[in-house]
């Protein structure tokens, strides 16, 4: 049983590649995320930003939702700002990026500066794969195949169903408007 709604196979190959690609790319945040919490010197708001992150795209791409996506694209966008103003900061303080410090607990060590510059890449090419994801998983939302909640924007209203067999989800007390809406697709 999966705790972040039914496990979606990708219906194609564009899809799968995805997926793969998105699965791959959220263990090395996990790994990334764990030991930026376990690092000192390091900001812990990316190590729970990153962990946060993992979950959202675990959750797109477990049952192809796109929504989760985009909001996984946030907080890919938002940690890369963060990460950048903070680079900016070091850079604007005149400090060096691998001084240690060991007077100042808060002051990056060398292990800390490495590890968040590595995440420079990192969140860019999250961000580039999620929104490639965000545009497969709402066309497949679209065609009915995907995740979403109940197969996307066609399903339910619409009549063409998606993953929850079709049908209509208006109310039955209404029945002219029921059969005006039922099975035909206004988009």
């Amino acid at each position: 049983m999966n705790c972040c709604g039914p496990t979606i196979h990708p219906p194609n190959a564009r899809s799968k590649s995805l997926v793969d690609t998105l699965r791959l790319l959220m263990y090395i945040q996990l790994v990334m995320g764990i030991v930026k919490l376990l690092t000192p010197g390091s900001s812990s708001s990316f190590g729970f930003s990153d962990l946060i992150c993992c979950l959202l795209i675990y959750q797109g791409y477990n049952s192809l939702m796109y929504f989760s996506v985009v909001m996984a694209l946030f907080f890919e966008g938002f940690s890369f700002v963060s990460l950048f103003a903070a680079i900016g900061a070091v850079i604007q303080n005149k400090q060096g990026f691998f001084d240690n410090d060991p007077s100042n607990p808060y002051f990056p060590t060398t292990f800390s500066a490495i590890v968040n510059l590595l995440s420079v890449p990192l969140y860019l090419t999250v961000i580039a794969f999620c929104f490639l994801a965000y545009r497969e998983f709402k066309a497949l939302a679209y065609e009915g195949l995907g995740g979403g909640f109940g197969g996307g924007l066609t399903s339910g209203l619409m009549g063409r169903g998606g993953n929850t067999g079709g049908g209509s989800y208006l109310p039955s007390t209404n029945q002219q408007q029921q059969a005006r809406y039922n099975g035909k697709s206004y988009l």
